[in-house]
């Protein structure tokens, strides 16, 4: 079924976390996950009484768009404002801009061709960014679930692939993924959950143990996955 690694989750809420929004369109919906984790951590924070957890009083707008109709259950129609189903290289221009566009786990499922221009198009209906997840190891997969749309195309995606938007920011995660944050009025970067590991005098042990040259390949490798 339409997922996404769990290991994504503390940095993409992490990062929507430090971005004023009010509007976000989720692509590809998939299970839902992200809708009902960005109302809990970015809309139910600003509660400030019991009525201000109710559907009708939540404060942010959550949309999606789901090309498998199958996938659709009650809880994408509780979480999401609208769900738009459908491609989203057909759809996008009957839509109007919202402040966050999130594409989790969705870019492999698009030829080259097509993937940049649902990038660019996806970008320009974006107010501040545009999130992404793209693979940085091959991960083939067929069509599933009797979902034509679940096959992986291998892309090679190359930091030219982004250049049509202002900002560009970038983590890589150890299990193969690389999380892009196209922004535009300022440069937004990736969440850091997990704070600064090596620092202060744990540095200061580790270059004594394994020397200085060590100790600085150690810290590209931790910056890598998502360390420092």
């Amino acid at each position: 079924m339409g997922s996404s690694s769990c290991q994504l989750v503390p940095y993409i809420i992490g990062t929507l976390k430090n971005i004023e929004f009010s509007s976000l369109l989720d692509v590809g919906a998939g299970f839902g996950k992200w809708g009902v984790l960005i109302r809990e951590y970015a809309d139910f924070p600003k509660a400030r009484a019991p009525k201000d957890l109710l559907r009708e009083n939540w404060r942010l707008r959550i949309d999606a768009i789901e090309v498998f109709p199958q996938f659709v259950s009650e809880i994408h129609r509780y979480i999401y404002d609208q769900i738009y189903i459908g491609e989203v290289q057909t759809m996008l221009e009957t839509l109007g801009r919202y402040d966050v566009i999130l594409m989790v786990a969705v870019l492999p499922h698009f030829p080259e061709d097509i993937g940049v221009s649902v990038l660019e198009r996806l970008y320009e209906h974006a107010n501040k960014a545009l999130i992404i997840t793209i693979p940085t190891i091959e991960w083939p997969q067929q069509d599933i679930f009797e979902n034509p749309h679940e096959v992986h195309y291998d892309v090679k995606w190359w930091l030219k692939d982004f250049s049509f938007a202002q900002h560009v920011e970038a983590k890589d995660l150890p299990q193969g993924e690389r999380i892009l944050v196209l922004s535009r009025e300022r440069r937004i970067k990736v969440a850091n959950p997990y704070g600064r590991v090596f620092t202060g005098k744990r540095k200061r042990i580790i270059k004594k143990f394994i020397g200085e040259k060590a100790a600085k390949w150690l810290g590209a490798w931790w910056r890598s996955i998502g360390g420092l």
